[in-house]
């Protein structure tokens, strides 16, 4: 069995560690040869001491000047500096600076992140006015972090940044499905494929057991939940900034605890008002697994193996009728879905004000028959300049989805289960109109389900928020808003009664519906001064109070049995049944501050601190303090690496700080009472035991980084390592039964995840109007768990939380194979012994766990005039899925259903076969929870291949249109992988059946006039 080791992964980081630090011993030691020239003009004294020759003694006189941009807007913060020499000045907040020079020769350098470094001869001049281009490559881009922006090169945290060209137009319902492979540190698992649903996002790895494992999600500063972004717009995102340490997170204090998503939304800019139309079509297909399922005749003669059926006439009306019959129940189930969407968008303004608005209109068919998607958004931002001092605005998100359903239980109305295990001799439907028979009991046919249940799913959401920000006197800002996230949804679920052979629970027909609101508000408060002192000191000071509330309720209703299909309401049922409602709330109330200094934008220090009071913790623990400190040095602005004309960009950062995580139920450290009936009259009980003393899950996060350009561009890149230690881990401990209670909510041990990431993007052709760009990353993450409650195991299902071992390791019994001299199963016992006996008391811990040693991205993009093509890679390696599916498919005779086709041909006959495949008995138990079903489900997948073309600009303005794109774009179009089922990056678990992610093509196309 392979082992699995993550000692490589770091022993390679350290060597690269190592080459970074060579790396910058030989710029210094280049530099200094370079400055050694500066000596040219300097004698040795009879004492060996450096004297200057007379004749060149300084002649200093000052010069001035102003810096601007290609807007004609001041640039502050601009080094200025002579051409080899120490002495430089910084321009102020008006683009201003005053320097000293020592000869008409002299030559200025004026340099600033993101903009083209440009050097200028001062000759006679006594002031200079410079104009600063854009850069090419804009290394100092503002960045959107914890409630403001910041100069990229001012940024000691891991922030991480994906921008709307990497997500216009990909077909998916949600910008979390298309985040994968876009930032380092980030997995991205989309373990259901059918339409509406949300993927599993997890930064720098697990920290959490029973609090969330998500990253916080903040949407123009309103932190919402990722269950309603089916609802949003992926092209109304302007960019993401992905928060992944605690310098660059901190400052959400209790909710950062797994990093911090920060989505931007398009603004409006100051212009004629441009119009954008967007119009795709495509089709999605299933992918295919590494099995196959048996035919008519291939189960026929499997039956007869195993003793189920005994031999029969080929000849036999009987089975030339079953034959006849032959078909795929999966190929029925499976179908080519259908995809579109239309969308319109303005954007524009002038010197008051600004907006940007769109309207759209997605629709998904699912890859299985009866499943789509159907969604409307709109979205309006609206920023307005009252005066220089006072401005104010909005940004207000509404959607819509409705979407039909498939059934994920683990019975035959699941379209999984009935596509893998009902028999291909049985039809769909006889030929006297009545549903054909299946494997289960009580007619479970998909199909029939598909036409007499309706299920659906309708979700509302509005995201919206107001501000209104005031600067009193220059520098300072005082900020206000509100936001509020509002989500309703509604299930609906109706066993039409003219579903002539379908009951469920006996009931012939009967309604359910539930509804249930969701209501979180924010009201934020913030103070930032920025000032620029003496031309070499800024400092910037952000004060902030917030609230955070919280309400949900729900209500469920259900009626039976109704006169026709017409009758659709509630009102229309013989008999009401159950009836249910709930509503919690929680809120928290929070305290923060950050100071950021920097001195000439090269040595930079940020610190943060944050106080948060959350409901559900008692009074012994209520309030929780997290803070941070950051550190960068920009490299570059020093002028020993000035002079190496090959470096543009050599940064480092670090930085150590906490965060927290209190995303438990509501209510947990309270006694609690829940509410019966007996007899017709009202009864109460204790349900839940206090927990005064617990308290939140605490972050302690370390983190370093290096991020460097070179060659003008031409190469860039990222190298950063991390340990984040999690303690005080919130979790359900058992108790005694003599308590009167089972369990209860603690904190009760640690977990380390330690990991490096590593990017680079490097621009390989440009030649001729050819351009061809190459990038590749690389994440990897050691998780291991320090302390538990007790010392004592959490045993799961299939997996085991152990001290000193990986969250995520299996545990299950191990699979020797087959008995080559009678075909019965073997199996190692706990200390190592092969036994014919199974059982669960053999179960080991395995090197093997969920989560995969490395994880990242290959791209490719090649353009030539117009033309440009790209093909993006993701590949997972180390990590091993579950295939609960196998139990089933591959049930040794067990299972009355279909089976794989490799249960008739390559399983034990005879003494002397050699297979990993038992002998088909249907009288010897087939084990679960073993090794037989643990694969290694590493891949490597051409996750995207776009194809686009722009027309050129003298075409598009004869037709008055700004430009015209057309695309076709290729999603999931490829995968290697050993893993057997049907799609390697699902969660398999025991006994799951989830909707399969789907292939996709879409052609698509942008017009902006």
């Amino acid at each position: 069995m392979k082992k699995k080791s993550n000692e490589s992964c770091f022993d390679y980081f350290s060597k690269i560690l190592l080459i970074t630090k060579l790396l910058i011993l030989l710029l210094l030691i280049s530099s200094i040869h370079a400055n050694a020239n500066r000596l040219n003009s300097s004698v040795l004294n009879s004492d060996n001491k450096i004297e200057l020759n007379e004749d060149s003694q300084p002649q200093q006189r000052e010069v001035k000047g102003i810096v601007k941009d290609e807007n004609d807007e001041p640039l502050v913060g601009v080094n200025v500096y002579i051409k080899e020499s120490l002495k430089g000045a910084v321009t102020d907040i008006n683009g201003e600076f005053t320097i000293q020079v020592e000869s008409d020769e002299d030559i200025l350098i004026f340099s600033s992140i993101g903009m083209e470094t440009q050097e200028i001869m001062v000759g006679t001049q006594t002031f200079i006015s410079v104009i600063l281009k854009q850069a090419l490559l804009a290394i100092d881009d503002v960045v959107v972090v914890a409630y403001g922006t910041r100069r990229k090169g001012a940024i000691t945290g891991a922030v991480e940044v994906v921008d709307a060209e990497q997500m216009d137009q990909t077909p998916v319902t949600s910008f979390d499905q298309a985040l994968q492979g876009k930032a380092t540190g980030v997995q991205v698992i989309q373990n259901n494929g059918m339409p509406g649903s949300k993927a599993e996002i997890k930064i720098r790895g697990t920290g959490s057991i029973a609090a969330t494992q998500e990253p916080l999600f903040v949407i123009d500063g309103i932190p919402t939940d990722a269950s309603g972004f089916s609802e949003l717009n992926p092209n109304d995102i302007e960019s993401m900034s992905i928060l992944k340490d605690a310098s660059a997170a901190s400052l959400y204090g209790s909710r950062a605890a797994n990093g911090v998503v920060l989505i931007t939304t398009k603004t409006g800019r100051t212009g004629e008002t441009d119009f954008t139309f967007r119009a795709t079509s495509g089709l999605s297909v299933r992918t295919s697994e590494k099995f196959t399922m048996m035919n008519a005749q291939e189960l026929i003669d499997y039956e007869v193996l195993i003793g189920r059926r005994q031999a029969y006439d080929p000849n036999d009306p009987d089975i030339q009728e079953l034959l006849a019959n032959d078909h795929s129940w999966m190929d029925d189930i499976f179908r080519t879905g259908k995809n579109s969407s239309y969308e319109l968008a303005a954007s524009g303004g002038n010197e008051k004000t600004n907006f940007y608005t769109s309207l759209s209109y997605f629709k998904q068919e699912g890859i299985i028959t009866g499943t789509d998607l159907g969604r409307y958004s709109g979205r309006l931002n609206l920023k307005h300049k009252v005066n220089e001092k006072l401005n104010f605005g909005s940004n207000i998100t509404l959607g819509n989805s409705h979407i039909n359903t498939a059934s994920t239980a683990t019975n035959g109305t699941n379209p999984m289960i009935s596509g893998y295990m009902n028999r291909p001799y049985h039809a769909i439907k006889n030929e006297d109109g009545s549903w054909g028979e299946t494997h289960w009991s009580g007619n479970w046919n998909y199909f029939e389900m598909a036409e007499n249940i309706t299920q659906y799913d309708d979700n509302y959401k509005m995201l919206g928020k107001v501000f209104i920000e005031f600067e009193p006197i220059e520098g300072l800002k005082l900020k206000e808003s509100y936001g509020l996230d509002f989500s309703e949804y509604e299930r609906y679920y109706f066993l039409q009664p003219d579903a002539r052979d379908v009951t469920e629970n006996g009931r012939s027909s009967y309604m359910t519906n539930y509804a249930s609101r969701y209501v979180t508000t924010v009201s934020t408060t913030t103070l930032n001064y920025n000032k620029l002192i003496a031309n070499d000191h800024n400092v910037n000071v952000l004060l902030g109070f917030e609230v955070n509330e919280s309400n949900f309720k729900d209500f469920s209703a259900e009626g039976i049995t109704f006169p026709t299909d017409l009758t659709t309401t509630l009102d229309a049922a013989a008999e009401p049944d159950a009836v249910s409602g709930t509503s919690t709330a929680w809120s928290l109330v929070s305290y923060f501050a950050n100071l950021h200094y920097d001195f000439r934008s090269k040595y930079i220090l940020d610190l943060s601190v944050r106080r948060d009071g959350s409901s559900r913790f008692g009074s012994n623990n209520r309030y929780g303090n997290f803070y941070s400190v950051g550190l960068g040095w920009n490299l570059h602005s020093e002028s020993f690496i000035r002079n190496l004309s090959f470096v543009n960009i050599l940064r480092l950062r670090g930085s150590y700080g906490t965060s927290g995580n209190f995303d438990i139920a509501d209510f947990e450290h309270l006694d609690l009472y829940s509410f019966d009936s007996y007899n017709g009259r009202n009864i109460s009980y204790p349900s839940q035991l206090s927990n005064e003393d617990l308290t939140w899950e605490k972050n302690e996060i370390m983190s370093v980084g290096i991020d460097f350009g070179l060659f003008d561009g031409r190469l860039n890149g990222t190298l950063d390592y991390y340990n984040r230690i999690t303690k005080d881990l919130l979790h359900y401990v058992n108790l005694s039964y003599t308590s009167g209670f089972g369990s209860q909510v603690a904190n009760v041990g640690s977990i380390k995840n330690e990991g490096y990431e590593i990017a680079l993007e490097g621009k390989i052709l440009d030649w001729n109007g050819l351009q061809y760009n190459l990038g590749v990353s690389v994440s990897a993450n050691r998780n291991e768990v320090l302390e538990l409650y007790g010392g004592e195991d959490i045993v799961g299902a299939l997996d085991i939380l152990r001290e000193g071992a990986p969250m995520n390791s299996y545990y299950l019994v191990r699979y020797a194979g087959v008995n080559r001299s009678n075909g019965e199963p073997l199996f190692y016992t706990e200390d190592g012994r092969i036994t014919s006996t199974y059982s669960g008391n053999d179960r080991v811990l395995l090197d093997q766990t969920l989560d995969p040693d490395y994880f990242g991205t290959l791209s490719n993009k090649i353009s030539y005039k117009g033309f440009d093509l790209s093909a993006d890679f993701y590949y997972s390696i180390g990590n091993y899925a579950y295939n609960g599916l196998l139990i089933l498919i591959n049930s040794d005779g067990i299972e009355g259903g279909n089976q794989s086709s490799n249960a008739l041909y390559d399983s034990w006959k005879q003494p002397g076969d050699y297979t990993e495949i038992p002998k088909q008995d249907q009288n010897i138990p087939r084990a679960d929870r073993s090794t037989r079903e643990l694969e290694d489900a590493s891949f490597l997948r051409l996750k995207d291949v776009t194809l686009a073309y722009t027309i050129p600009e003298r075409i598009t303005q004869k037709v008055r249109l700004g430009s015209i794109r057309l695309y076709a774009k290729g999603m999931n179009l490829w995968t290697y992988t050993k893993f057997s089922g049907l799609d390697p990056e699902m969660k398999y678990g025991f006994w799951r059946f989830d909707y399969p992610p789907a292939r996709t093509f879409t052609f698509g196309m942008d017009i902006k006039f």
